[in-house]
């Protein structure tokens, strides 16, 4: 066998080992390896923030910070792109602005553009090659609704003006999970300690079921910590 042929194939085997979805779709690899569907409290996003948020009342469920395309060794922001961006989220503006809203702002049936447009720029431009704009923040909204948190809590006695534990949060998620570990974050406030702010669920790449949660860099709450679940704005 030549020399140039023994070292096309070798090309190609390295090719069909680190690029298999490229090799066999013709598509370009993903780039990244699974979705964080962040959920946050929003009563405990307004009792932390420096500014006082502009949604009047705050929300009393849990709603979409973000779906993030993520590796397990390392995050992934501002992804690289040479598509134009162009968000178009009018027929989908009201759901948007009530599951995945801009707490700092008044709620709308026409949400402000830029707000989601500079979510999509610093996270879901990474997933790109497989979704849309539009597909990406239809997916966020589909994924939130089909796992009512809050339901989930009260029908395993977790209720909101209470302390409870971040292991017996857990234990509850992991039910709608299928066991697979969340990630529960919490922040300090001077008056309740700990509050709890966000709930980060984990799922394949086109969220059709759950993954685990990796947590490398360290956010999650320690499991003995008790954090309050505030009902409404500490102020």
């Amino acid at each position: 066998m030549s020399t140039n042929k023994q070292t096309h194939i070798f090309f190609l085997v390295v090719c069909l080992v680190l690029f298999p979805d490229y090799a066999f779709t013709g598509r370009p690899p993903v780039g990244f390896e699974y979705l964080k569907l962040w959920l946050q409290w929003p009563p405990s996003f307004c009792s932390l923030s420096r500014v006082a948020c502009g949604r009047d009342p705050v929300p009393a469920e849990f709603t979409i910070h973000g779906l993030w395309p993520d590796n397990y060794s390392h995050e992934l922001n501002y992804c690289k792109s040479n598509k134009q961006l162009s968000v178009q989220i009018e027929d989908i503006g009201e759901w948007l602005d009530k599951d995945w809203p801009d707490l700092m702002k008044q709620a709308t049936v026409n949400p402000d553009k830029g707000f989601y447009e500079e979510q999509w720029r610093k996270h879901r431009i990474c997933s790109s090659n497989i979704f849309t704009p539009k597909e990406y923040f239809t997916l966020g909204m589909k994924l939130k609704k089909a796992r009512n948190l809050l339901q989930v809590f009260h029908q395993n006695e977790i209720y909101e003006s209470q302390f409870s534990s971040i292991s017996r949060i857990n234990k509850a998620i992991k039910i709608i999970t299928g066991r697979q570990s969340p990630i529960v974050k919490c922040s300090r406030h001077p008056q309740k300690g700990s509050l709890l702010t966000e709930v980060i669920l984990c799922f394949d790449l086109k969220g059709d079921y759950f993954k685990n949660c990796t947590d490398p860099f360290g956010r999650a709450c320690p499991k003995s910590t008790n954090v309050f679940f505030p009902k409404k704005v500490i102020v």
